[in-house]
């Protein structure tokens, strides 16, 4: 009786760690977004988006954090090994890049070198930058 009960112990202890460990946690992401050249910092206010497509978290906000104009910094939960999307958006191009989450992570640089097409409007919408983020 006593070595079952301890194999139960055992075996809540094992569940109750994996269940813990695929919580979601927060993480920081920082970059900065350039324009298509790669070198010159998009200007204050560039759109962008961070979306896990693993947990669902999505945030938007524009690039200025800190003392340069291309820079952003998102504080986000979700799980190490989860596929996180990037993209950052001007009134003319584009740009994204995927990465793997793992800890806090700094360099996630994005580069508009993609060109956007007409503006897509939504009624709903008061901007179409915001509809191009979600659709791109």
């Amino acid at each position: 009786m006593p070595k079952i009960v301890s194999a139960m112990i055992v075996c809540a202890i094992l569940i109750l760690s994996l269940t813990v460990y695929a919580q979601p946690s927060p993480h920081g992401i920082k970059g900065i977004v350039y324009l298509s050249d790669g070198v010159t910092e998009t200007p204050a206010g560039t759109n962008f988006s961070v979306n896990d497509t693993t947990s669902g978290f999505f945030i938007q906000g524009t690039t200025g954090a800190g003392l340069h104009s291309g820079w952003y910094s998102v504080s986000m939960n979700g799980t190490g090994g989860d596929t996180v999307i990037i993209k950052a958006c001007s009134t003319t191009h584009y740009g994204e890049r995927t990465v793997i989450l793992v800890e806090d992570m700094t360099g996630i640089d994005v580069i508009l070198n993609k060109t956007l097409g007409p503006p897509v409007f939504d009624t709903g919408a008061s901007d179409y930058r915001d509809i191009t983020l979600r659709m791109l």
